[in-house]
């Protein structure tokens, strides 16, 4: 789990992401809480930061138009 929250950060740091890039960040981020509410699994304090971190990335007020953009993609689908 650990290796997937840091390669997410990473490509969430990157900043130049699609509406598709951003729709699959949240199924990505969906999957790691189900593994969090396991009973059977403890995150690391670093799973944990780098999951909010994550969770900051794709929020920033530049992903605005693209989550606009993400919205008209579910919606077709």
């Amino acid at each position: 789990m650990s290796q997937v929250t840091k390669t997410l950060l990473d490509l969430t740091q990157r900043r130049n992401f699609y509406a598709g890039d951003l729709l699959s960040s949240v199924e990505i981020l969906r999957n790691v809480t189900d593994t969090f509410k396991r009973a059977s699994y403890e995150p690391s304090s670093d799973d944990v930061q780098n999951f909010f971190q994550i969770i900051s990335n794709l929020l920033e007020e530049d992903n605005r138009e693209k989550w606009e953009d993400a919205q008209q993609v579910s919606i077709l689908q």
